[in-house]
This record gives structure tokens, C-alpha cells and sequence, in this order.
């Protein structure tokens, strides 16, 4: 029975994908995929579901240009289908937006988005999957007031359809932080960040990865506006998190143990800084000695050790000294080394 078997097929590929087998469930899919074409028959509404399902796993795995043609092919289908937009014209449409935003064709990837937009609204079919991606297409593209917008409206539905203390809900919230912090509204971010934090400690733990991005994101806000005790105690209690679940040589926990020297650069205490720098410079040398983040270490232990040797000058001009030179090299080599690979730095409020 060919119906039982893509039932199967679609279970199976549904497994794959839930536990992060991407190419096994591409391999079931292309497999249903050659079924359906070997009997010549022209794609129909039954097979949405099948051109969908290829689309996104393609995405997930990066192959852009596989889900593009997917994207498209699922578009006009529908317009072949119906004259009128449907909700899966429209959710594959803001699908194409944003593998165009993400494929450097942010142009067309927005024009296509204010176009849906306009779209979803004049038929009455706008919904929060649609809002979501418009929100993220603007913000690719700097456009911050508008996502931010969008996210406000998205917000209610969110909590209608997933509840008031969802996952969803609660990335909603924190997204709306992260807009605001790009707006230069800092108290209205951290108001935000404060009420995402809770939420996802409830779905997720606290010690779930997106729990402590959120904290992260929290901690470096109250670093930027001069709460630094209230930044020194939410990296203490991540970094403590962190080595307990993944170890001191764990990326998560070394971001943690950076963080935590930022905040007491900030706060003046030079000497935990250093130590908690040194630290973390000694395992990032042994563990990963060319990522990114090791020379953004040594960018910030250079500055401690220049703050100490300002502080010691008129005290100790020999020590004072001895600290300038050690910091010209890790302060040049922590530049250069950032500058390199600068294409590779992701948004530090989205790391953990």
C-alpha cells in the first residue's frame, strides 16, 4: 500500500530530524520524492507536505540553493492550485524571504517580505509564523524599529497560541531586548532580558544552553549601563553552571569565564580580572588555539594589565612598566587576531 509506506517513510524522516539526523531524513525523503515522480504524475496538494518537508531539511543542512528551488517550486504549486493566497502560499513565501536573506540577497529577500506582508494582511491571513520572519528579515538588515514592531505584535499571539511561559514566548521576549539594545534603549532592554530569563528557566532549566544565553545576554546588558555587581554574579553563577555540566575546557564554559573577567575589568577589580583571564587564556591555548574567541582573551587581559600598570605608575614606575610590555603583544596579537577572523564573530549577546 503506497499510503502506508509514505506514512512510514514520514514517521521515519520525523525521527531523523528529532534527533539532528539531517541527511537520513533527506535520504528517506528523496526516496519518497523518486516513488512519487516514477509514476509520472503531475505534484498536487497531498504532496505539499513532501516539498515542504525537503525544503527545510535542505535549510537545516545549508544547502540554500536546494531549498531556494524547493521554495519556489511549493509557490507555484499553490498558485497553480488556488487564485487566491493561502496561508502555505504565504508561510513558503516568508520561507524564501529569509534563505534570500541569509544567501546574501538580503535586497530581494526584504522587497519579498514587504510584498507577503502586505499580502497576508490585505486577505486577513497574517499569524505569528509570518510576523516572526518579517521580524528577523528587518533586523538582518538593521531595520530594528520595524522588527521590533513586529515582534510586538507577534508577542500576543505567541502567548495565545503557546502559552504565557512558552519557549516561544519567552525567545519573543528576549529578541524584543536585543532590538531595543540596538536602539540605544538600554533600561527598556534589560526590563526585557529580566523577564525572558525566568521564563526559560522554567521550560528549559537553568542550566539549559538558551537559559544561559539569556543570562548572558542580561549580564553583559548590566555590564554596558554600570550595574557590574549584578554582571559579576550572573557570570559567577553561569560559569559555576557550566564547569559542573561541561568541564573548564568546554566552549560554553569558557565564554563564562571571559565574561566574568570583562565584568571585573569593568568594575575595577583588576586583580580577579587577571587571574580569571589568565586562566582562561592558559586553556583556550591548549584547547583552541585558533578560535576567535582566544584572541578576544588576550585583547582583554591586555587591557587589565594596562588598567594595573596606570594604577601602579606614580607608586611603582619599574612594575608599572613590566605591565605595559607584557600587554603590547596580547593587545596586537588579540587585534590582529580578531581582525582575521572577524567574518566568523557572532552577535556575543547570542553566545553562551
Amino acid at each position: 500500500d503506497h499510503a502506508a509506506t509514505r506514512r512510514a517513510g514520514f514517521g521515519l524522516m520525523g525521527a531523523h530530524r528529532a534527533l539532528g539526523h539531517f541527511e537520513a531524513a533527506l535520504s528517506v525523503l528523496d526516496e519518497l520524492r523518486k516513488a512519487k515522480e516514477a509514476k509520472h504524475e503531475p505534484y498536487g496538494e497531498a504532496d505539499l507536505d513532501l516539498l515542504y518537508n525537503l525544503a527545510r531539511t535542505h535549510a537545516d543542512m545549508a544547502n540554500c540553493d536546494e531549498a531556494i528551488e524547493l521554495e519556489n517550486q511549493i509557490i507555484e504549486l499553490c498558485e497553480t492550485l488556488s487564485d487566491k493566497p493561502t496561508v502555505t502560499l504565504l508561510h513558503s513565501k516568508m520561507r524564501l524571504t529569509s534563505l534570500l536573506v541569509r544567501t546574501a540577497r538580503a535586497d530581494d529577500g526584504v522587497r519579498l517580505t514587504e510584498g507577503t506582508l502586505a499580502l497576508a494582511r490585505m486577505h486577513g491571513l497574517i499569524d505569528r509564523h509570518i510576523l516572526l520572519i518579517a521580524s528577523h528579515n528587518f533586523a538582518a538588515v538593521s531595520r530594528h524599529q520595524e522588527a521590533l514592531t513586529l515582534l510586538q505584535e507577534t508577542l500576543p499571539l505567541m502567548k495565545q497560541e503557546c502559552g504565557e511561559e512558552s519557549f516561544e514566548v519567552a525567545w519573543a521576549v528576549f529578541e524584543q531586548g536585543m532590538y531595543l539594545e540596538r536602539l540605544g534603549r538600554d533600561t527598556q532592554a534589560i526590563s526585557h532580558f529580566e523577564r525572558a530569563v525566568p521564563i526559560m528557566q522554567k521550560v528549559r532549566g537553568k542550566d539549559g544552553q538558551d537559559t544561559l544565553r539569556f543570562t548572558n545576554a542580561l549580564a553583559l546588558a548590566y555590564t554596558k549601563t554600570g550595574r557590574n555587581d549584578e554582571a559579576i554574579s550572573l557570570h559567577k553563577n553561569a560559569l559555576d553552571l557550566k564547569r559542573k555540566k561541561h568541564g573548564s575546557e568546554h566552549l560554553s564554559t569558557l565564554w563564562s569565564m571571559n565574561g566574568l573577567g570583562r565584568a571585573y575589568l569593568e568594575a575595577n577589580k583588576l586583580d580577579e580580572a587577571e587571574n580569571c583571564l589568565r586562566e582562561c587564556l592558559a586553556i583556550r591555548e591548549k584547547v583552541t588555539p585558533q578560535h576567535w574567541h582566544l584572541f578576544k582573551t588576550k585583547s582583554v587581559l591586555g587591557g587589565v594589565l594596562v588598567a594595573k600598570g596606570r594604577k601602579m605608575r606614580d607608586a611603582d614606575e619599574e612594575s608599572a612598566a613590566k605591565r605595559f610590555v607584557e600587554a603590547e603583544p596580547l593587545l596586537i596579537t588579540g587585534y590582529e587576531g580578531l581582525k582575521e577572523r572577524e567574518a566568523n564573530i557572532p552577535d556575543e549577546r547570542r553566545c553562551c
